[in-house]
């Protein structure tokens, strides 16, 4: 079914578009993004909402931050793919003096290559519209609340695409193709507070906190099974089996008609879209502090789920598919319609969050600028591992490291980290610092490797942070 391409088309110009902290390896604040997203022991304030709420007990007492949209914002976007460079994609739909490139045979033989690694494009973006911490005293503890919102998806291309052209005898499996995305807004209601009692002894400060999350869900579409092949027969027909599940919800704002409806939506774009799925989530952390340099941390995010039940559809598609002229248009369409199937309306359906385990520990090597250099120097380490597949989530465990160093007070605190492993490839983080006193603000990428070598760079990556203290 063509509307099926067009829903997927729209999540995913929505993901994009829309702009917090998300999944084990989603967006995050740029401080966070500049240490290598090494963030478990290391977020403060704010900051740490989403990653692990138990670190406000760190906060001094009486103190007060907060964060909005505008007039500086705390964002962040990453998108690109795990196999086409800026190069590769230049060379294939670049062109010659604006004209179509004709590909050779080695042109073929080096797409075939490109995709022995995978083939998945994927976006991930959030934005903070609002964000507050205070904290009165270490007796009663300290209290957040937050609002953001968190866009991502990804789009596994079947691998069976390079090599579609008529070979006789030759099956083409489209099982790896695969798509989730969704756009949701997340209302987070935080506390912390340091433990007496365990903060005398081994630990010099030891606390925890939670979250209570409620979520709106604006959009989400997903391929749950796909198992679909063709095959080209020695008489110049083409057999197959299409296999199709696939769920989504779109708000009414989108615009998008089903095909089995009989109603008219218009598209309008604001911050405030109808809602068509809602749910509860729950972050739970502790932190501890054995003295004056270390840190230790443990959180689990996200557990939880959203029901969609507004806008709700199911795509199905099952039968054998058969071609007995492919010059026929009208047969060719057939195999199309059969392959996306039909859609239905259904009552509602339901998806799980982002749900991740996260560990870190921090090491203060030097916590001043008394005795001059090195200043302030920070290192630390994370685990990440989430428990799904959901948007900015894996569960592919990611370890980072970090570093945070100001080698004088005037100075802007420079950053830099490694990530390996999550849901990508080995990643380079840096990214930059300055405290006015009332004001933070944040700038990182972990995109360096692309930076230095721009033309065979396979995504971009930025996020920008700031936090207004009192």
């Amino acid at each position: 079914m063509k509307k099926f391409l067009l829903i997927i088309l729209t999540v995913y110009f929505y993901n994009i578009s829309s702009f917090a902290q998300y999944g084990s390896t989603g967006v995050t604040d740029a401080r966070s993004l500049g240490l290598g997203k090494t963030h478990t022991a290391t977020s403060e304030g704010i900051f740490s909402i989403g990653i692990n709420p138990a670190n406000l007990i760190f906060s001094d007492e009486a103190s007060f931050d907060f964060s909005t949209a505008l007039p500086f914002p705390s964002a962040g976007l990453r998108s690109g793919t795990d196999f086409l460079s800026y190069d590769d994609f230049k060379y294939y739909f670049g062109g010659i003096g604006g004209s179509e490139k004709i590909l050779t045979e080695d042109d073929r033989t080096r797409i075939n290559r490109l995709f022995e690694n995978g083939g998945l494009f994927y976006t991930h973006a959030g934005i903070s519209l609002l964000s507050f911490h205070y904290k009165p005293s270490d007796d009663i503890g300290s209290f957040a609340f937050s609002v953001g919102d968190y866009g991502g998806g990804r789009f596994n291309f079947p691998q069976a695409i390079k090599d579609l052209s008529y070979t006789e005898g030759k099956i083409y499996d489209f099982s790896d193709a695969s798509i989730e995305a969704w756009w949701v807004r997340s209302f987070s209601l935080s506390y912390a507070r340091q433990l007496e009692f365990l903060s005398d002894g081994f630990f010099e400060k030891f606390g925890f906190g939670f979250s209570l999350k409620y979520y709106q869900g604006f959009g989400y579409i997903a391929t749950k099974d796909i198992s679909t092949y063709l095959t080209t027969n020695a008489n110049g027909t083409i057999s197959g089996e299409a296999n199709l599940l696939a769920y989504s919800a779109l708000s009414d704002d989108f615009g998008v008609v089903y095909d089995f409806e009989n109603v008219e939506r218009n598209t309008n774009l604001s911050l405030f879209p109808t809602p068509v799925g809602k749910g509860f989530g729950f972050d739970l952390g502790f932190s501890g502090q054995l003295n004056d340099s270390w840190k230790f941390a443990i959180a689990i995010t996200d557990i939880g789920q959203i029901t969609w039940n507004k806008n709700a559809a199911r795509f199905v598609s099952e039968g054998d598919i058969i071609v007995t002229d492919i010059s026929n248009k009208a047969q060719r369409d057939s195999v199309f319609d059969k392959i996306f199937g039909s859609g239905e309306a259904i009552d509602k359906f339901v998806t799980k969050l982002a749900t991740a385990f996260r560990f870190g520990t921090a090491w203060l090597v030097s916590k001043d600028h008394e005795d001059g250099f090195p200043g302030k120097f920070m290192v630390a380490f994370d685990y990440n591992q989430g428990f799904n597949n959901m948007p900015g989530n894996s569960t592919n465990p990611r370890v980072s490291f970090g570093f945070e160093w100001q080698p004088w007070a005037a100075f802007p605190y420079i950053r830099s980290g490694f990530e390996f492993g999550g849901a990508e490839s080995t990643n380079w983080a840096s990214g930059i610092g300055y405290d006015f006193g009332f004001l933070e603000i944040h700038l990182a990428t972990n995109a360096m490797q692309n930076m230095l070598f721009p033309n065979s760079s396979d995504f971009l990556s930025a996020a920008f942070s700031s936090r207004w203290k009192i």
